[in-house]
């Protein structure tokens, strides 16, 4: 049997906090920021676990990225497969604008399936 869960408009802290720390039903965002990727992109990179008792068949972790003057310039997600319970994962969320452009970011769970 398959269970979906849906978590709309969960976000964190602005993404110029990389040490906050958010928990999305069974999901926890141990700690994510903001880097340069190999790609010369800027990206969101961090951990997240798997808090619950289940299996999470799959599990979205979401960030918009925001400009100077606050309007959202991308929205990208990471999918994690077959989280078992207590398993922590690093993710990596690029932006597919140029990285001169990204000045924030907001980051949240987004949709989760479980087993």
């Amino acid at each position: 049997m398959l269970i979906f869960i849906a978590f709309s408009g969960c976000t964190t802290d602005d993404g110029k906090n990389g040490n906050s720390v958010t928990s999305f039903g069974n999901v926890h965002i141990v700690n994510h920021g903001l880097i340069n990727s190999s790609m010369g992109k800027v990206a969101i990179k961090g951990l997240a676990k798997n808090i619950g008792e289940k299996e999470l068949s799959l599990v979205q972790i979401k960030v918009n990225f925001y400009d100077v003057n606050d309007t959202l310039i991308d929205t990208s997600l990471d999918i994690a497969s077959n989280v078992d319970p207590e398993e922590v994962w690093i993710f990596e969320i690029h932006c597919h604008e140029d990285k001169i452009t990204v000045d924030d970011y907001t980051i949240g769970v987004g949709k989760v399936w479980y087993s």
